[in-house]
């Protein structure tokens, strides 16, 4: 009797409570080819990644002891890895739709990669919206820089009636903009071409006070691409001379004591030009 008892409690203890044997817990600590690895989710079983619960999200950190970070030749580090859930049998290749995904990297030359679209600064204690920094496509241009507001795959937002505001790179048109808006569709503020002309929807100027330097300013039309400020008098020293053209094709000044001298990068251009020079008056 005492026997039977003690045999009963072991094969409790063995099989559980059901009667039905339990998958041994598996160690996150894994050794895979020569790199360590500390995964969820995920186990590899000599030969291929397998994900325990397929519909949930798998992920794993990679020390490259032995092996380059995966398409990085020459660098290693220490790699986050995410595989999406709702994926079934083994992880196929890096970087593939089922495969592990690159989350976050720190290389061994001390640099962060970020594998998502953003990095995401929620601040201490503070209500939303957020500021984040990121790059994605608005589903017109591919964009980098700063948000406000805006999720960072430019999905949404984290206030549905509070504005988004964006600060950066317009990748696709080749300029750099401040732009607003209460949708995904935003409004440009400022920017600044490929020319390095800056452009504002509006500009609110406060007065400007002068003590010594004369500035003076003048509108002409290029003729055969260059236009000719000539003062009235010769400066003391070569002013400051600045033009903006009208037209398409740049341009660039040429400055003395006595005139400024616009020249577009077009001989034929006929553009109206305007001037402005300060400098010190003789």
């Amino acid at each position: 009797m005492r026997k039977a008892v003690i045999a009963a409690l072991v094969a409790t203890i063995l099989l559980g409570a059901t009667g039905a044997a339990q998958e041994p817990a598996l160690s996150p600590f894994q050794q895979v080819a020569g790199d360590g690895w500390i995964a969820s989710n995920a186990h590899f079983d000599g030969t291929n990644w397998e994900s325990r619960l397929p519909n949930r999200p798998s992920f794993g950190l990679q020390l490259g002891e032995v092996n380059d970070i995966p398409f990085e030749r020459g660098t290693a580090g220490a790699t986050f890895w995410a595989r999406d859930a709702d994926c079934t049998g083994a992880f196929t290749a890096f970087g593939t739709d089922c495969g592990w995904k690159l989350a976050l990297a720190v290389t061994q030359f001390r640099s962060l990669v970020v594998g998502g679209n953003g990095i995401e600064i929620d601040g201490l204690r503070l209500k939303p919206p957020y500021g984040r920094i990121m790059s994605a496509s608005d589903g017109t241009s591919r964009r980098f820089g700063i948000t406000s507001n805006i999720f960072a795959d430019w999905s949404g937002s984290d206030v549905a009636d509070a504005p988004r505001w964006f600060a950066g790179f317009n990748l696709d048109r080749d300029r750099f903009e401040i732009a607003r808006g209460m949708s995904t569709t935003l409004a440009p503020l400022v920017s600044v071409d490929t020319y390095g002309r800056l452009s504002a929807a509006t500009a609110a100027v406060g007065r400007v006070e002068q003590s010594a330097p004369e500035s003076f300013a003048a509108r002409g039309r290029l003729a055969g691409g260059r236009y000719v400020f000539a003062f009235r008098q010769p400066y003391l020293h070569v002013p400051v001379c600045v033009a903006s053209s009208e037209g398409t094709p740049p341009v660039h000044v040429r400055s003395a004591t006595r005139a400024c001298s616009v020249l577009s990068a077009s001989p034929n251009d006929t553009s109206v030009v305007n001037v402005q020079v300060t400098g010190d008056p003789n």
